[in-house]
């Protein structure tokens, strides 16, 4: 709280909060904040324990929707959820779980979205854009590559403010090398598809 200068960063930690209490619901999640801060190095914002003997990484940031036209029906890649994918791979820790929970505002995205949005950076990491993907903080292609392949999956909730209805869904990257296990997938999809309509 006191490294909070502005509305904006205080969303940022309601965000956070709002998903440590979904955590929480769970009794056989053990939920640890920031345990990485001391090494000064980039990662998740959580560390959570299932049955005191598997732990997964979960990472929270707040994603500005961004409204859609209803008459453009194909999904395209999308700029915002580029910027915010690519800038939050270099959080995902090697040999884990990884799971990034973004929290959006306005309409919500859906999975299709996601979908195409990690199809065309394939694509592009496929075509060996390099000069792309350096502008995107990756060395190269291949550090791209390597990095997704962290990613376990997308936690995607969206009107988590007050007052608004919650809509939620879990994406799982089929290209993980450490893919969310089912146990864990179940109590993630129940916990969103319960997600209180306000906070």
């Amino acid at each position: 709280m006191r490294n909070i200068h502005d509305h904006e960063g205080l969303r940022d930690l309601w965000c956070e909060l709002a998903v440590a209490y979904f955590l929480l619901q769970e009794s056989r999640f053990t939920v640890q904040y920031e345990p990485h801060s001391a090494s000064k190095q980039r990662a998740p914002d959580f560390t959570i324990i299932f049955k005191d003997n598997l732990p997964f990484h979960l990472e929270v940031t707040r994603l500005q929707a961004r409204p859609r036209d209803p008459s453009s029906t194909p999904y395209r890649e999308d700029t915002r959820l580029v910027n915010t994918l690519c800038g939050k791979l270099g959080q995902m820790q090697p040999g884990a779980i990884n799971v990034l929970a973004l929290l959006t505002d306005g309409k919500p995205y859906e999975e299709a979205d996601i979908v195409a949005t990690t199809r065309a950076l394939l694509m592009r990491a496929s075509n060996k854009e390099e000069a792309y993907f350096a502008g995107h903080g990756f060395s190269d292609s291949r550090d791209f590559l390597h990095r997704y392949q962290r990613l376990s999956g997308i936690l995607l909730i969206t009107g988590w403010q007050r007052g608004a209805n919650t809509h939620t869904l879990l994406w799982e990257n089929n290209q993980a090398r450490h893919p969310i296990p089912g146990a864990i997938l179940t109590i993630l999809r129940r916990m969103v598809s319960a997600a209180p309509n306000s906070h």
